[in-house]
């Protein structure tokens, strides 16, 4: 990891992508505000931080980003839970993929706000039938507990109560209803991505939908 002097990690690699998603002025995170006006839906729902990006061309082929200062939680809330779970299907809305741990950002800022969101994004556009194919959950085949979301399922389990599970399901269920009603203004914010689209990808009005 390349650091500069003012502590921004050096990216010699597209971070297209990580701009649209995290970046604070990006055109995605205006869509998302607006998105949440009209669909009157708080976007404290999504637990995306806010970074500044220096990128050195126009388009953000290779550039400088914040870095995310963050430390691991050691409790969660039930709201916090239903934010995951919308924050999951968001991600999802656009086949967000390869979110294994190593790839996800989950812990309290330096406010002690609760921040979850990929760090590294390497596919997009992934047309999968089940949510675990992001690898934010576990599934049969993965016996190493590198998906994106250990560290809190590990949490949930240790509670030994349902409601937290149940908290993130209605969390993700009401983010993906207002997606299907007004997804299409998040959808229009990125729609050079279909420039990047392989034969295999998915429409990006055609991301996941339940």
């Amino acid at each position: 990891m390349l650091l500069s002097s003012d502590g921004r990690i050096y990216k010699p690699r597209c971070i297209f992508w990580e701009w649209l998603f995290l970046g604070v002025d990006s055109p995605f995170r205006h869509a998302l505000k607006e998105f949440c006006f009209y669909s009157e839906y708080s976007e404290n729902n999504f637990l995306l931080p806010n970074l500044l990006f220096s990128i050195v061309n126009e388009i953000p082929q290779y550039g400088y980003v914040e870095r995310l200062e963050y430390q691991k939680a050691n409790k969660y809330t039930l709201a916090e839970f239903e934010a995951i779970g919308a924050t999951v299907a968001l991600l999802g809305w656009f086949g967000l993929s390869d979110l294994h741990k190593e790839n996800v950002a989950l812990g309290r800022d330096v406010n002690g706000k609760l921040i979850f969101c990929p760090i590294d994004i390497e596919i997009l556009f992934h047309d999968f039938s089940l949510i675990s194919q992001t690898c934010l959950f576990p599934t049969s085949v993965d016996k190493k507990n590198i998906c994106g979301l250990t560290q809190l399922i590990r949490f949930a389990r240790e509670a030994g109560s349902s409601k937290f599970a149940v908290a993130m399901c209605h969390g993700y269920l009401e983010a993906m209803i207002h997606l299907n009603k007004n997804g299409y203004i998040l959808d229009r914010s990125i729609e050079v991505a279909s420039l990047f689209r392989t034969g295999n990808g998915s429409v990006i009005s055609d991301a996941l939908r339940f």
